[in-house]
């Protein structure tokens, strides 16, 4: 099977765009106008580069997260010629409401600690405009629904869910799933995948599958008393026997910026009988750069197929060194 089109795996712009606006925000004073610019002395040295994180304004511990909950709203289930998220002339998803697979870390009063299961978020697909704008991309208004957070939120993509383009601030994705990310600034942070699942009766049996794509992760870590964050990504390969149930693979050339982040091993099982697998992470590197983890760093991995017969992978994952902790997406296909 040939892999589904796939939209460049630079994901959560907005996260980068904040990260960006924070940044220079806590370098300055108070607020009010800009400053005109000072001429550096001649022959002087170039300016220190940019940091790799930023102050969340949240002082505590950095929490382990917990396993991914699993929606329970009844699923929306791929079918050959079905509704897809990529195909502007039809049919698309309207009218659609998906559950969520999620994670998350929200603030308490000792700093960041694991989100509570929220079997009951969802994603409703509400509108969709198949309008000639924006390259004939498709325009899409959701309600996103995260009751442990008190989230319900109309949130409109003017890119579509599943692009050639990176600009949609909050959604990313292929064919059949999508991943997206809810924050606010140091007092949560949630990234989740939805989308058409694949149906049971339509899991392979055996063979074995390698899925590509790609890894985002938003590291939290104290720092001189402070919890600092910031944005790693890179390459993903997954490899799913449906014979043995195993799924197993890795993130590689994770980055921060430009500096390498830890790389990830991944080791789960596809539950008997579904289209879901879950399992453990591990940190396969330790750059020590000032937002890596430990060598020692573990945590987990929660996922599903989605596709009339399992061409896409969504995933959402964690890793945590009892100091620091991560957790992202993992969006791939074959």
């Amino acid at each position: 099977m040939g892999m589904q089109k796939k939209r460049a795996l630079t994901f959560d712009r907005l996260t980068a765009l904040l990260l960006t606006v924070a940044a220079a925000a806590c370098s300055g004073g108070g607020g009010g106008a800009m400053s005109p610019a000072v001429p550096a002395p001649a022959n002087s040295p170039p300016p220190p580069p940019a940091p790799d994180f930023i102050d969340t304004g949240t002082a505590g511990s950095v929490g382990a997260p917990a396993s991914a909950s699993f929606g329970s709203a009844p699923a929306q289930l791929a079918t050959p010629g079905g509704a897809t998220f990529d195909n502007p002339n039809g049919p698309y998803a309207t009218n659609a409401t998906f559950p969520l697979i999620l994670t998350g870390l929200q603030k308490t009063s000792t700093g960041l600690s694991a989100l509570s299961g929220d079997q009951g978020a969802t994603v409703t697909v509400v509108k969709t405009t198949n309008a000639q704008i924006a390259n004939n991309v498709i325009t899409t208004t959701m309600q996103l629904t995260i009751p442990s957070l008190g989230v319900n939120q109309t949130v409109t993509s003017t890119m579509g869910l599943e692009s050639p383009y990176d600009d949609d601030p909050i959604f990313s994705g292929l064919s059949y799933v999508i991943l997206g990310r809810w924050s606010q600034r140091g007092t949560y942070d949630v990234p989740f995948v939805f989308g058409y699942e694949t149906p049971q009766t339509a899991m392979p049996t055996s063979g074995t599958a390698v899925f590509s794509g790609g890894a985002t992760a938003i590291i939290y870590k104290p720092v001189s008393g402070e919890i600092q964050s910031a944005y790693a990504h890179g390459g993903v390969s997954i490899s799913a026997n449906f014979g043995s149930g195993s799924v197993s693979g890795s993130f590689t050339n994770m980055l921060v910026n430009s500096e390498h982040w830890n790389d990830v091993t991944v080791t789960g099982n596809i539950a008997t009988g579904t289209n879901k697998f879950s399992g453990t992470t591990a940190a396969a590197s330790s750059p020590g750069g000032p937002m890596s983890l430990s060598a020692s760093a573990t945590g987990h991995i929660d996922g599903a197929f989605y596709g009339p017969a399992a061409q896409n992978l969504g995933a959402v994952w964690s890793l945590s060194d009892g100091t620091g902790s991560a957790i992202g997406s993992v969006l791939a296909g074959h």
